[in-house]
């Protein structure tokens, strides 16, 4: 009887055809003592709904519940979801350097809980990648790659 010898990654290809896709744009969770893990692979736990919409680069909010509507009392480099402008992430001005150790956070993998809880200060300012759906701070607006 002839024998069939197949990897692991053919098993899981098979069973999910999205684990290539989903390896490549990897995860990031904050703790609650401040330190970051980047999950490089969501292979089998799909995130929730993320709540934020692309629209042709700039990231919007699909639902603005929790998040600030004015900029009022906010600090430079706070997030604030522009009502006024349709829901837009307006970072709120003032000196907003990345931060050196943060990782790349990316449209789709993220959710606007946690795009809030990282702040102006996790996005570069400049444009990375086209394509790379990598979220950035467009001269006060985040936007998408």
């Amino acid at each position: 009887m002839p024998t069939r010898i197949i990897s692991w990654q053919q098993l899981v290809l098979e069973n999910d055809p999205d684990w290539v896709r989903q390896s490549l744009n990897p995860v990031v969770w904050e703790f609650s003592n401040g330190r970051r893990f980047v999950d490089p692979a969501q292979v089998y736990a799909p995130l929730p709904d993320s709540g934020l919409i692309n629209d042709g680069g700039v990231l919007i909010l699909a639902d603005s519940t929790g998040w600030p509507t004015t900029d009022t009392g906010l600090q430079s480099g706070m997030l604030w979801a522009n009502g006024g402008n349709g829901g837009i992430i307006t970072v709120v001005p003032g000196a907003v350097l990345p931060h050196p150790g943060s990782p790349p956070i990316f449209f789709g993998n993220v959710t606007s809980d946690q795009v809030l809880l990282f702040g102006a200060a996790a996005c570069p300012l400049s444009g990375p990648t086209p394509g790379s759906l990598q979220i950035w701070n467009n001269g006060g607006i985040l936007c998408v790659a």
